[in-house]
């Protein structure tokens, strides 16, 4: 997979994703979430909630990890500013990584 930067810190560029390193991310996240979670792995009684593009590398990690732990993956309606207030409580996420913004936006909210 190739994913494609915006260039912030440079010129826009393809950076090849490979089977191996997915692998190897699913691995950490499953070791990571197995040793901190009181309720155990990750599993097919849990959900993800997906509202990052498809096409983010972030997003195509998490959508990996629900697929080899057979986890549900649930979709946000399409308004990022109806994702906490509206989405959250009617899918129920029970895993959530998100991106740095996304929980300072949650933290300041609360």
């Amino acid at each position: 997979m190739f994913s494609y930067t915006s260039g912030t810190t440079g010129d826009p560029k393809g950076v090849k994703m490979t089977h191996g390193m997915f692998v190897g991310c699913v691995s950490s996240v499953a070791k990571s979430v197995a040793f901190n979670n009181p309720g155990g792995p990750l599993g097919r009684s849990d959900t993800y909630i997906s509202y990052l593009p498809a096409a983010h590398v972030f997003e195509a990690l998490l959508f990996s990890i629900s697929l080899t732990y057979g986890m549900r993956c649930v979709y946000f309606g399409g308004n990022i500013l109806k994702l906490v207030p509206e989405d959250l409580p009617l899918l129920k996420p029970t895993f959530f990584p998100s991106v740095p913004r996304l929980f300072n936006k949650i933290y300041a909210n609360i």
